[in-house]
């Protein structure tokens, strides 16, 4: 670098000293990166002398903005030191502009010069093309690299309310991603040794972004990109991380084969993966076996099994005191304790995932500060096999179980957790909705709404049982011959009854033609089909749930009341919510029951008796 400035910009204007210094230019500037020091050659005359005779490509346009970097980490670390608040806040904004003017241009660069060529690898690529993605590959990597950046110092800089991901931004987790699917490219044989340093600094960007800024060096994405270096002798230590994190879940007989990541949690709160993992001797095969039971295991290899992983990782900067936040959180909880105290104790005809190891009691293990903010759960993969019909209800060997972390009221829509969209509903002057569900006749009075609710609330009645809480086509699965489904997803799982579940269902999952056209007040094509399965007994005019082991039987006409009352508060939290599913459907059959004077008069009688 000293030999380039001690020249002067005006020695590489043309020929090979010009190749030459457009050529090293990256790797200087992400030097000056690593040092601490703003970039000599973001100075303007280093930004235009050398293009005197020669425009500049695509290349040098993001080298432009590349060489902003440095200059803005060292602002950025100066605020960490300015103790005068007006100084700080006007060195704050400037950088935070600045920021913002160079994601701009990265944007833009983005959409108008970035390489046609893929910087992904295909497995239809053939061998004499993979040198023009490489090309791409490196182009693309530091391009990712430069947004990790750019967005983290624009989210320290914007202050600790913030919530990731910006408006208007996609969270970085994604460019690390991204990085992560480019990696291949500089591994492949064809690139041979000239590929080994292509990997090093969009790596550590992206490792670096997520351990000092989203705060989750054991995110999915990190594991991604351990494992993607793993598969390379040249970078195979790295694929001890992926390794110790099963170590530190307490799952120690089975080693990773595979590992890909299925789908993102609502908001980015973390993620589902898909791993496979081979036992690593037959001693643990036999331990892994009894621990999956029906479920996980490789019909053709039973040395092989099929495990999801359920990591939480929320967004660092969300609001700790959020109701939304905290209600998230709080489902998590549930969900693992469901999976790790409650299932165990289900009868074998239930077919729920198997927990083989989660991160509830990990606190003072070996490995608790890696996983401080973050839980996660390792499930058998229902997809490979399970024998019956799974239950929203759930039958418990023990005759008496304490539910102390499910929620007292299963579901996510009850309303003692919605009276902000609740209210909203209340002071909305525009929805058709507001009279018939928040109205009252006296000021200390309950609305329609209130009513169902409290009604719905679990109070000890013998047909109250575990309700899955989200049921819905998108947390089921079934057999290829769609006689037999099992349920997951069991954040929301807790006391409630049943035909909450089935509102949502209905509503969500079921197609509109077994809805409608009876004109009766249930789907009777869907009672005929339970009627079939045994689920219904009709003697005479009536009909009536039949009841396993010796439960009560449930009367089919207050089966049918406490349906009514579900739709009905179903219906509430959409219409406060937003509406979706077979909406139509939906409110007819809510304006119909509240104009039902015999469902009126019976909700207001069992709320006197309750």
């Amino acid at each position: 670098m000293g030999f380039i400035i001690s020249r002067g910009p005006e020695s590489y204007i043309t020929g090979f000293a010009h190749q030459l210094f457009v050529n090293s230019r990256m790797t200087q500037i992400t030097m000056a990166m690593a040092s601490g020091t703003p970039s000599v050659l973001n100075q303007p005359e280093w930004k235009s002398v050398p293009w005197r005779k020669t425009k500049k490509g695509a290349l040098d346009i993001l080298g432009d903005i590349l060489a902003e970097i440095p200059g803005l980490l060292v602002e950025l670390d100066g605020l960490r030191t300015c103790n005068e608040i007006a100084t700080w806040e006007l060195a704050r904004c400037k950088v935070v502009m600045k920021c913002q003017q160079l994601e701009k241009e990265w944007v833009e660069w983005g959409a108008t010069r970035a390489p046609t060529k893929s910087p992904v690898i295909l497995d239809t690529v053939q061998p004499a093309q993979v040198m023009e993605h490489f090309v791409a590959a490196q182009v693309m990597a530091g391009y990712w690299a430069m947004g990790i950046f750019l967005y983290a110092i624009l989210y320290l800089a914007s202050g600790v309310d913030l919530q990731l991901p910006i408006t208007g931004r996609i969270d970085p987790r994604e460019y690390c991603g991204v990085i992560s699917s480019i990696i291949p490219t500089f591994l492949s044989p064809e690139v041979g040794e000239y590929g080994i340093h292509g990997p090093i600094f969009p790596s550590l960007v992206a490792l670096t972004y997520l351990e000092e800024v989203d705060g989750h060096l054991a995110s999915v994405e990190a594991c991604e990109l351990y494992a993607i270096l793993g598969q390379s002798k040249r970078g195979g230590h790295v694929r001890n991380f992926v390794d110790n994190m099963m170590r530190q879940l307490k799952f120690r007989d089975l080693e990773i084969t595979h590992f890909t990541k299925l789908q993102t949690l609502w908001a980015g709160y973390g993620h589902v993966c898909a791993i496979t993992a081979r036992a690593i001797n037959e001693e643990a095969g036999q331990r892994a076996r009894l621990a999956c039971g029906q479920s996980g295991v490789e019909p053709d290899d039973d040395s092989t099994f099929r495990l999801i992983l359920k990591l939480v990782a929320p967004p660092a900067a969300h609001a700790s005191h959020d109701e939304g936040h905290l209600r998230k959180m709080l489902s998590y909880e549930v969900e693992q304790y469901f999976y790790d105290q409650v299932a165990p104790h289900l009868t074998d005809d239930v077919a729920v995932a198997r927990c083989l190891a989660s991160t509830r009691d990990a606190e003072g293990r070996e490995g608790a500060r890696e996983l401080a903010g973050m839980s996660a759960v390792i499930l058998t993969d229902l997809r490979t096999k399970f024998s019956v019909m799974g239950k929203a209800e759930g039958f418990c060997r023990q005759g008496r179980f304490t539910p102390r972390w499910l929620w007292l009221n299963g579901g996510y829509t009850y309303l003692a957790t919605r009276r902000t969209e609740y209210d909203s509903l209340r002071k909305d002057p525009y929805s058709d909705w507001r009279e018939p569900f928040c109205a009252t006749n006296e000021p200390s009075s309950r609305s329609i709404a209130e009513k169902a609710a409290a009604f719905l609330t679990p109070s000890g009645r013998p047909y109250e049982s575990y309700i899955h809480g989200d049921v819905k086509s998108e947390n089921l699965c079934t057999t290829d011959s769609g006689d037999q489904v099992a349920f997951f997803d069991f954040q929301y799982v807790g006391l409630g009854l049943g035909v909450c579940d089935l509102a949502k269902l209905f509503t969500c999952s079921v197609p509109m033609d077994l809805l409608v056209g009876s004109g009766r007040g249930f789907p009777m094509n869907l009672l005929w089909a339970m009627g079939r399965s045994g689920c219904w007994r009709c003697t005479g005019r009536s009909c009536y749930v039949v009841p396993r082991r010796n439960g009560r039987a449930y009367d089919w006409i207050e089966f049918t009341r406490h349906w009514e009352t579900a739709l009905v508060d179903w219906c509430r939290f959409q219409a406060s919510w937003g509406f979706w599913g077979n909406t139509e459907w939906l409110e007819a059959r809510v304006r119909s029951i509240l104009k039902d004077e015999e469902w009126l008069k019976w909700l207001d009688d069992e709320l006197r008796q309750h």
